[in-house]
């Protein structure tokens, strides 16, 4: 559902024909255009569409019996979605119901069926809600803690004490100070998100950044960060490996002498305040692990440079190991042994209904990692400028139905006004977007608008209202030409 690229290792089984790629998108996005089958569906009902394909395995008995007995409350969940058949939702999806059927029994069919659901690097996650629906397809489909499907994978030592806390769950008004640190996640937080979790008496907020992005821009004091490919880090894991991985990622450019790395200056506030904080610097840190590592014996060791691949258990010690990831190898673990699926609860938190958005809506978008010019090297901004690869930020795109039904003959500029505020913007018609729809880019920045003066242009972000569970993925909107 929305927002996932396709890795090449499912293109490479797809070729062999033994993978099926099927995208339920509002867009003919990228991702779309890739897969085997697009199913358009109308923006805001992906809940409806998963919850109808979970009405169809039910009613037609596709799901097994080992599976209905460890759903604890199947026969309140039978209920709630059988109200949901893909016959009743049709006109609210806009997805025909046969085309729902079809796709429930090959899923069931299917020897590793997968059901994800994808964050749009512009728009955001679903909500909370959505998520439960489509994460309950793999429950259905027995594709938890299943080969091919949803494993639970071995962590790194050191990461199981860490706690991750949604922004949206905590109480309004409830921060005084706030670090933004300087790991790029290539996805936009609106900046409405963070102000109304901070405390309106006083706070504090600092950025730890590279480079005057939309946040920064917000921000009460920025000490700035090395830049990428500026310090050692961690290389990221791929969130679809099925083991953990570890590798290191090497500094190819000088540290510019006015940046300072966060931990570091964590660690200074620290012990000014009294503070044991237990932080250690980011070399001594990744060298830790590298140590838990080799201790616990785990995994192997591949060189890219000749393929080779050593056991842990042959590396003589910690700072072998150490020197061999510097020199470009990859740490690989096991996988993890799969136990068996404890009982689950699957019942909806709330009522869903039925009935489309009715007006234009407009989505958010946006390519992971250039969601603002100061990320893009000059050469690749000018591109995107030029040749049009991306759309730029203030560029809303709208079909030619649409720009027709509201007297827009050709590209020009227009005022688009939703709940959240107004703004000018650049139009493209394409015959790519489905009339009803406006696709708005969030980022990058056009160049020259980012100027330490001003540190930020203004993202359509804006005109996104950000729903009580921290959402903003699509809004109704209205268009006046110019």
């Amino acid at each position: 559902f929305d927002g996932w690229g396709i890795p090449g290792e499912m293109n490479a089984m797809r070729a062999a024909r033994t993978f099926k790629v099927v995208q339920i998108d509002p867009r003919y996005s990228r991702t779309a255009r890739q897969a085997d089958e697009w199913i358009a569906v109308a923006p805001g009902t992906e809940q409806l569409a998963a919850l109808s394909i979970a009405s169809v395995l039910i009613e037609e008995k596709l799901v097994s019996s080992d599976i209905r007995r460890s759903i604890k409350d199947l026969d309140r969940f039978s209920s709630e979605v059988k109200v949901y058949p893909p016959e009743k939702t049709a006109e609210a999806t806009g997805i025909p119901a046969a085309v729902l059927r079809t796709l429930a029994r090959e899923l069931a069919h299917a020897k590793a069926p997968i059901v994800l659901s994808g964050s749009d690097p512009g728009g955001g996650a679903f909500d909370a809600e959505t998520e439960r629906s489509i994460a309950a397809l793999n429950i259905l489909l027995g594709s938890v803690k299943k080969n091919g499907g949803i494993v639970e994978r071995e962590t790194l030592p050191g990461m199981n004490a860490i706690t991750v806390q949604q922004l949206h769950s905590l109480p309004d008004g409830s921060i005084g100070t706030l670090f933004l640190d300087n790991a790029d996640s290539g996805h936009a937080i609106p900046w409405t998100l963070i102000e109304r979790k901070l405390r309106k008496d006083a706070s504090l907020v600092v950025s730890f950044s590279s480079v005057l992005d939309p946040l920064t821009a917000h921000a009460d004091v920025l000490i700035p960060a090395p830049a990428p490919f500026e310090m050692l880090q961690e290389a990221p894991q791929k969130q679809t490996n099925a083991v953990p991985t570890f590798a290191l990622s090497a500094p190819l450019l000088k540290q510019n002498s006015d940046t300072v790395e966060p931990i570091t200056v964590l660690q200074q506030l620290a012990e000014h305040l009294g503070i044991d904080a237990g932080l250690s610097e980011s070399e001594t840190a990744l060298k830790e692990t590298v140590r838990l590592l080799h201790e616990q014996k785990r995994g192997t060791v591949t060189s890219y440079a000749d393929n080779s691949s050593q056991a842990v258990t042959e590396i003589a010690s910690a700072d072998d190991l150490w020197n061999t990831l510097a020199a470009g190898g990859i740490w690989i673990g096991e996988s993890r042994k799969q136990s068996a699926m404890k009982p689950v609860t699957l019942s909806l938190h709330g009522p869903n209904s039925m009935t489309r958005n009715e007006g234009l809506v407009m989505l958010a978008s946006g390519c992971y990692g250039s969601l603002h010019a100061a990320q893009l090297s000059p050469v690749m901004s000018k591109m995107f400028q030029e040749t049009e690869l991306r759309p730029v930020n203030g560029m809303v795109a709208l079909s030619p139905v649409t720009a027709q039904q509201y007297g827009i003959v050709h590209d020009g500029h227009a005022v688009l006004t939703t709940s959240a505020g107004s703004q000018k913007v650049q139009i493209k018609i394409s015959p790519a977007v489905r009339p009803g729809i406006l696709e708005a880019a969030i980022g990058p920045s056009q160049n020259g608008v980012e100027t330490p003066e001003h540190p930020s242009a203004s993202s359509l972000l804006h005109l996104f209202p950000v729903t009580p569970d921290g959402t903003w993925r699509t809004t109704l909107v209205t268009i006046q030409k110019v």
